[in-house]
Protein backbone atom coordinates (compact mmCIF):
# COMPACT_ATOMS: atom_id res chain seq x y z
CA UNK A 1 0.00 0.00 0.00
CA UNK A 2 1.33 3.49 -1.23
CA UNK A 3 1.74 6.37 1.47
CA UNK A 4 -1.41 7.72 -0.33
CA UNK A 5 -3.42 4.89 0.45
CA UNK A 6 -2.24 4.15 4.12
CA UNK A 7 -3.71 8.16 4.97
CA UNK A 8 -7.20 7.37 3.07
CA UNK A 9 -7.53 4.36 4.95
CA UNK A 10 -6.78 6.22 8.38
CA UNK A 11 -8.99 9.24 7.51
CA UNK A 12 -11.66 6.34 6.59
CA UNK A 13 -11.61 4.44 9.30
CA UNK A 14 -11.34 7.65 12.00
CA UNK A 15 -14.38 8.68 10.14
CA UNK A 16 -16.14 5.17 10.93
CA UNK A 17 -14.73 5.10 14.68
CA UNK A 18 -16.05 8.38 15.36
CA UNK A 19 -19.28 8.26 14.13
CA UNK A 20 -20.18 4.57 14.78
CA UNK A 21 -22.88 4.52 17.59
CA UNK A 22 -21.28 1.00 18.76
CA UNK A 23 -18.48 1.99 21.25
CA UNK A 24 -14.78 2.06 20.85
CA UNK A 25 -12.02 1.94 22.60
CA UNK A 26 -7.76 1.95 21.17
CA UNK A 27 -5.33 0.35 23.45
CA UNK A 28 -1.79 -0.23 23.40
CA UNK A 29 -0.04 -3.57 23.36
CA UNK A 30 0.04 -2.71 27.10
CA UNK A 31 -3.79 -2.57 27.34
CA UNK A 32 -3.87 1.23 28.15
CA UNK A 33 -6.19 2.95 26.92
CA UNK A 34 -4.93 5.43 23.78
CA UNK A 35 -8.46 6.33 22.44
CA UNK A 36 -12.17 6.56 23.01
CA UNK A 37 -14.91 7.28 20.52
CA UNK A 38 -18.06 9.27 21.03
CA UNK A 39 -20.11 6.94 21.74
CA UNK A 40 -17.90 5.11 24.42
CA UNK A 41 -17.97 8.51 26.08
CA UNK A 42 -22.04 8.65 26.11
CA UNK A 43 -22.37 4.97 27.06
CA UNK A 44 -19.73 5.15 30.58
CA UNK A 45 -19.58 8.80 31.18
CA UNK A 46 -15.85 9.16 30.75
CA UNK A 47 -13.91 11.72 28.54
CA UNK A 48 -10.62 10.54 26.39
CA UNK A 49 -8.55 12.86 28.69
CA UNK A 50 -9.79 10.77 31.94
CA UNK A 51 -8.87 7.82 30.40
CA UNK A 52 -6.31 8.17 28.28
CA UNK A 53 -2.82 5.82 29.74
CA UNK A 54 -4.90 4.17 32.07
CA UNK A 55 -4.94 0.34 32.00
CA UNK A 56 -8.55 -0.73 30.11
CA UNK A 57 -9.01 -3.24 33.07
CA UNK A 58 -9.56 -0.54 35.60
CA UNK A 59 -12.73 -0.02 33.46
CA UNK A 60 -13.52 -3.90 33.95
CA UNK A 61 -15.94 -4.87 36.87
CA UNK A 62 -13.40 -7.71 38.95
CA UNK A 63 -14.66 -11.05 39.11
CA UNK A 64 -11.93 -13.59 40.24
CA UNK A 65 -11.04 -14.77 37.06
CA UNK A 66 -10.21 -11.29 35.85
CA UNK A 67 -7.90 -10.62 38.39
CA UNK A 68 -6.07 -13.67 37.68
CA UNK A 69 -6.25 -13.27 33.97
CA UNK A 70 -4.93 -9.79 34.41
CA UNK A 71 -2.03 -10.50 35.77
CA UNK A 72 -0.78 -12.39 32.69
CA UNK A 73 -1.85 -11.09 29.79
CA UNK A 74 -1.91 -7.61 29.84
CA UNK A 75 -4.78 -6.90 26.72
CA UNK A 76 -6.60 -10.58 28.09
CA UNK A 77 -10.22 -9.37 27.33
CA UNK A 78 -8.92 -8.35 23.96
CA UNK A 79 -7.58 -11.48 23.42
CA UNK A 80 -10.57 -13.57 23.89
CA UNK A 81 -12.52 -11.38 22.28
CA UNK A 82 -10.65 -11.33 19.79
CA UNK A 83 -12.68 -15.31 18.25
CA UNK A 84 -16.05 -14.56 19.64
CA UNK A 85 -17.80 -12.35 21.74
CA UNK A 86 -18.34 -11.58 25.47
CA UNK A 87 -20.31 -10.76 27.93
CA UNK A 88 -18.90 -8.84 30.79
CA UNK A 89 -19.54 -5.42 32.69
CA UNK A 90 -17.65 -1.94 32.90
CA UNK A 91 -17.61 0.17 35.31
CA UNK A 92 -19.03 3.93 34.52
CA UNK A 93 -17.72 7.26 35.86
CA UNK A 94 -20.29 7.25 38.25
CA UNK A 95 -19.10 3.60 39.76
CA UNK A 96 -22.47 1.68 38.18
CA UNK A 97 -21.77 -1.35 36.33
CA UNK A 98 -22.90 -1.49 32.83
CA UNK A 99 -23.59 -5.51 31.11
CA UNK A 100 -21.86 -5.09 27.41
CA UNK A 101 -20.61 -7.86 24.87
CA UNK A 102 -17.56 -7.06 23.42
CA UNK A 103 -15.55 -7.58 20.42
CA UNK A 104 -12.06 -7.24 19.31
CA UNK A 105 -9.50 -6.71 16.66
CA UNK A 106 -6.27 -7.38 17.42
CA UNK A 107 -3.77 -4.89 14.80
CA UNK A 108 -0.51 -6.67 14.44
CA UNK A 109 2.65 -5.74 13.07
CA UNK A 110 5.01 -7.49 10.26
CA UNK A 111 6.13 -9.46 12.62
CA UNK A 112 2.83 -10.53 13.90
CA UNK A 113 2.94 -9.01 17.68
CA UNK A 114 -0.16 -7.35 18.61
CA UNK A 115 0.59 -3.87 19.04
CA UNK A 116 -2.89 -1.94 19.50
CA UNK A 117 -6.29 -4.09 19.91
CA UNK A 118 -9.97 -2.23 18.99
CA UNK A 119 -12.35 -3.11 21.33
CA UNK A 120 -15.99 -2.96 20.18
CA UNK A 121 -18.31 -2.49 22.92
CA UNK A 122 -22.46 -2.91 22.49
CA UNK A 123 -24.65 -2.03 25.58
CA UNK A 124 -26.87 -4.80 26.86
CA UNK A 125 -29.90 -4.65 29.52
CA UNK A 126 -29.04 -6.92 31.95
CA UNK A 127 -31.57 -9.49 32.32
CA UNK A 128 -33.42 -8.13 29.23
CA UNK A 129 -32.05 -11.11 26.79
CA UNK A 130 -31.84 -14.04 29.65
CA UNK A 131 -35.56 -13.11 30.35
CA UNK A 132 -36.51 -13.69 26.89
CA UNK A 133 -35.15 -17.16 26.43
CA UNK A 134 -36.78 -17.71 29.73
CA UNK A 135 -40.48 -16.44 28.33
CA UNK A 136 -40.04 -18.27 25.33
CA UNK A 137 -38.92 -21.33 27.11
CA UNK A 138 -41.91 -20.96 29.60
CA UNK A 139 -44.30 -20.64 26.94
CA UNK A 140 -43.52 -23.72 25.54
CA UNK A 141 -43.98 -26.02 28.46
CA UNK A 142 -47.20 -24.14 29.55
CA UNK A 143 -48.61 -24.86 25.94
Amino acid sequence: MNLTNEENGLKYFEGIFDASSEAMVIVDAEGHIVRINPAFETLLGYEIDSLRKKPFTDLVHKTPTVQKAGVYIKIYHFHRASTSPIEMKLIDKEGNTVPIKFRSVLVKNSAEKVVEAIGIVQALREGKEKNTLEQVVSAAIFR
